[in-house]
């Protein structure tokens, strides 16, 4: 049986439907806001694939929180989820 985090999917409704009301009267917003979550999820996938045969378990993972974060941020945000795991990774030493 799988674990589902409720608060987490409320969250994403939301921020989803905001997305979609705001793309009613701006669609180039709403168009932005996917293809940033798409550009992000190629990069997760080939970045991860780098560091891994590197040797380096530092992976972002694919979930509601990296989608809403490459989605309002864009690349700035995929350069802080990768910057919070090197931060977890090499001070705290806990992945």
């Amino acid at each position: 049986m799988t674990n589902i985090n409720i608060p987490m999917l409320i969250i994403t409704v939301i921020s989803l439907i905001i997305v979609l009301m705001i793309g009613r009267k701006r669609p180039d917003y709403t168009v932005n806001f996917f293809l940033r979550i798409g550009l992000c999820y190629v990069a997760i996938y080939f970045i991860n694939n780098a560091f891994l045969e590197k040797g380096l378990n530092v992976c972002v993972a694919m979930n509601a929180v990296t989608f809403l974060t490459c989605g309002f941020l864009g690349f700035p945000g995929l350069f802080l989820l990768y910057g919070l795991v090197f931060w977890n990774f090499f001070v705290q030493g806990n992945i």
